[in-house]
């Protein structure tokens, strides 16, 4: 099943600039930077919810149902009401507000400098807020109900509170209590959240992320949020190559002596084959047909070829060298060539394949360490105390330009962007991450012994042998670090990646992503569950098996509850468990970048019948089924 957009109309697409409001009189969002619209989705209309037509600079923030109308609260502090003859009141308030609910007809919002506040009287009282107990310095963003029980959550907090019936803010206040989600006390106001192993299994949960009130069962809501994956497998390799076709990746295993098949299916793997190698298996690369695995030795003078049928592994030939031992391989794209460090003779390997493989050339580099190529005809290569660039011209390799450094190279890599090469080395304790680009050399120190170097959407990413990982964004005249993480254990040898997936070589293979802005992180999964409030126990608990699917929003139905994730998919989960089914949320093709995520915000079961989301990332109306 697949989704459609039917708002904004022609002329709005694109312009949003904060998240967007549902409620069951339709859809708030902006459209500019400052004016705020509504669409009543029973009648189609369009229309300012300020009054006097004045406009607001900011967007409704959230928004809920009171009485014969809606009201909301905006980004810049203001409430406003308005029924369905478009008559408005507004309110100015004394903070950001970023959550609404109405318990027993009255208003109630939550501010971002984690201030509870009531709009006492209704719609034609006055704000009046209390402030909020909140641990470890959280900031409150969403309100939700379930009868007379309000929930505040937050950065990873949840506070709880029973409110009288009209009211208003007089609650005792040492019920003014958060409760940190830590994986230690697994609490969420009264509810324990480690109840009969529940929370307790592998993956643990670390990010609860909204709870919504029940609309099926009374004393039942809902929480659902992200785990994260365990990163590190069993599988130890000095590298990790990956096919043309990216359907497998081939690695040794320096432990047992293996050489590797494993699927690479985003994010999941798993080895489907392994050979037992002669001599000490170090390095691994495709051919460039992808029908191949070389690798090297660090203890024989030879090169073993692996043929490879389906998902299994066969020995085609050993190839005799001139060498005590060979590190890095890499294939010459576009060519039947590959290119092998070979330190102990001082050059550099050129292998080509004509039925069988031969040694076609051998290029004279004092103790080669890495390669990298960049087309058929050019590659660099680190050797001592310099990068040096190859070519290649009238049927033969030779090094055409070198450029000296304060170090050796462990690692050489050229970038996504065209005549960038990076390079990483170290001297003592000082680590260096090298840039060339048109002949102009930029450098970069840190603390630390880096043997590898990678890049991902223009940030190149460096991890020094004490798990320190720095990330660095490259501009024409400078190197600027962006953030330093503390993330693998061991030192990592080569990085790789795989659709969203980011392989690091260490002690284990650890498999992260690249999350924005300038963070690594583990594989995020959704999960939802629900809890009985009158029996104190969780009913049942759904954990989404597709990657990324960070859940957004999520609201009840009759006995299901649909839950939109970021990875464009509303999944249906019927209460007592299980994924029963999905909608696909097509691309906005509103906006120029398509194929960014919807982002739903807000989701819910209007008037008409029908599941409507409002996305944050461009303020659209989306008709889900």
């Amino acid at each position: 099943m697949t989704t459609a957009y039917i708002f904004p109309p022609n002329g709005y697409e694109g312009k949003s600039q904060a998240f967007s409001a549902l409620n069951d009189y339709g859809f708030l969002g902006n459209f500019d930077t400052t004016d705020t619209y509504q669409i009543n989705i029973v009648s189609g209309t369009i229309s300012n919810p300020y009054p006097n037509g004045t406009t607001e600079p900011t967007m409704a923030s959230d928004s809920d149902v009171i009485g014969n109308g809606f009201w909301g609260a905006t980004a810049s502090g203001s409430v406003y009401f308005q029924n369905l003859q478009q008559v408005s009141q507004i309110y100015e308030g004394g903070g950001l507000f970023t959550g609404t609910a109405v318990v027993s007809g009255v208003p109630y919002l939550v501010t971002a400098d984690s201030k509870l506040w009531s709009l006492l009287g209704g719609t034609s009282g006055s704000l009046s807020y209390q402030p909020l107990t909140v641990s470890s310095g959280g900031t409150a963003y969403y309100l939700n109900v379930n009868s007379n029980t309000l929930y505040v959550q937050g950065n990873g907090i949840i506070f709880v509170s029973d409110i009288p019936a009209n009211t208003g803010l007089s609650y005792a206040a040492s019920a003014n209590v958060l409760y940190s989600i830590d994986g230690t006390t697994n609490q969420v106001g009264g509810f324990n959240l480690s109840t009969s192993g529940v929370f307790s299994s592998s993956p643990p949960v670390t990010y609860l992320q909204q709870l919504i009130g029940s609309q099926a069962t009374s004393g039942v809501c809902a929480v659902f949020g992200t785990s994260f994956n365990s990163t590190a497998s069993s599988y130890q390799a000095n590298n990790l190559a990956i096919s043309p076709d990216n359907l497998f990746g081939a690695f040794a295993n320096p432990t047992n002596n293996t050489v590797n098949l494993m699927t690479i299916t985003d994010p999941s793997y798993s080895v489907v084959n392994s050979f037992t190698a002669s001599g000490t298996a170090y390095w691994c690369a495709w051919n460039p047909l992808g029908t191949q695995v070389l690798t090297t030795n660090t203890g024989g003078a030879y090169i073993s070829i692996y043929g490879v049928a389906g998902s299994s592994l066969s020995l085609f030939q050993v190839l005799s060298i001139a060498a005590s031992g060979t590190t890095q391989i890499i294939p010459v794209p576009n060519t039947s060539q590959m290119l092998c460090c070979n330190p102990s003779n001082n050059y550099i390997d050129v292998l080509d394949f004509s039925g069988t493989w031969s040694v076609y050339q051998t290029v004279a580099a004092t103790e080669p360490t890495c390669l990298t190529s960049i087309s058929s005809t050019t590659a660099y290569a680190g050797v001592s105390g310099a990068i040096a660039e190859l070519t290649y011209a009238s049927n033969a390799w030779s090094i055409t330009n070198t450029t000296s450094l304060a170090y050796t190279p462990t690692d050489i890599l050229q970038t996504s962007a065209t005549n960038v090469i990076c390079a990483v080395g170290y001297s003592g304790s000082t680590g260096y991450l090298s840039v060339i680009y048109n002949g102009s050399l930029l450098e970069a120190q840190f603390t630390g012994t880096p043997k590898a170097v990678y890049e991902v959407n223009g940030q190149i990413i460096v991890p020094t042998n004490s798990g320190t990982v720095y990330i660095y964004s490259y501009l024409t005249n400078q190197l600027i670090l962006k953030s330093t993480i503390n993330i693998v254990s061991g030192t990592v040898t080569s990085i790789t990646s795989s659709g969203q997936s980011l392989f690091f070589c260490a002690s284990d293979i650890f498999q992260y992503y690249f999350d924005a802005p300038f963070e690594i992180a583990a594989i995020p999964y959704g999960w939802v569950a629900t809890y009985d409030a009158i029996d104190n126990s969780w009913s049942s608990i759904t954990s989404i098996t597709t990657a990324f699917s960070t859940p957004m929003a999520a609201t009840w139905q009759g006995s299901n509850i649909y839950l939109a994730a970021e990875d464009n998919t509303v999944y249906i989960c019927a209460f007592g468990g299980g994924i029963t089914g999905n909608y696909t949320v097509t691309n906005y093709n509103g906006l120029l970048e398509s194929a960014i995520p919807a982002g739903i915000s807000k989701l819910l079961w209007l008037e008409d019948g029908h599941l409507y989301g409002s996305t944050s990332l461009n303020s659209a109306l989306l008709k889900v089924a």
